[in-house]
């Protein structure tokens, strides 16, 4: 958050959000416990010395120490599972595009893989997307689209985040306008992405 400028900032933060929000009952839960979503961990501000792992484990340890919370991290590095109970990739569509089948299954088997050999259970998040553009934000680098096909996207990532044997799965986004993932109704696809996830998600509730 540009308002956190500091380590304890953030523990000010989680413990807010901990205490007024998670005990709310429209906060999500996985298996009885508020789950909180982080993303771009490695930014998290370090003392000295510290690496970003031990940073978020001196952070946990003063906001929840019992993993009363769920807390999924999101980015390309496993060893924050020493720290988090989850992981989560925020964005799957990349410039050249990735096989979003590979990215997700390979991503369930690394968190899997970690569980084992850490003797411990950690939660794998899939992600599924509508499609990506952010060919209208000026000054970014590296811009690009990756198209919707009338939903035909979408319907990959759902069948390849289902396949990935996740524990649960989460879209990248509702609203994020600017870099075209919305998937909440407009005057281009109407109610196309939220029938779709309704047709999806209820399959992979059943499934479980």
């Amino acid at each position: 958050s540009p308002l956190f400028h500091s380590q304890a900032d953030v523990v000010e933060g989680l413990r807010y959000l901990i205490n007024n929000h998670a005990a709310h009952p429209a906060f999500f839960r996985y298996e009885g416990k508020p789950v909180v979503f982080f993303w771009a961990v490695r930014d998290v501000f370090r003392g000295q010395g510290q690496s970003a792992v031990d940073a978020w484990a001196a952070i946990r340890q003063q906001v929840d120490p019992q993993h009363n919370t769920l807390w999924i991290a999101d980015g390309a590095d496993i060893q924050f599972l020493r720290v988090f109970d989850g992981h989560h990739l925020y964005n799957i569509t990349w410039n050249p595009p990735a096989n979003v089948h590979n990215t997700l299954s390979t991503w369930g088997n690394r968190v899997r893989s970690y569980s084992s050999e850490h003797g411990v259970r950690k939660v794998w998040v899939a992600t599924v997307m509508p499609g990506y553009n952010d060919l209208f934000i000026q000054g970014r680098a590296g811009r690009f689209a990756n198209d919707r096909r009338n939903g035909a996207y979408y319907r990959e990532t759902w069948q390849a985040a289902t396949d990935s044997a996740p524990d649960l799965i989460v879209i990248t986004s509702f609203n994020e306008w600017l870099e075209g993932t919305q998937i909440e109704p407009s005057a281009s696809y109407g109610n196309l992405y939220l029938d779709l996830t309704s047709q999806f998600s209820a399959t992979f509730k059943g499934a479980g």
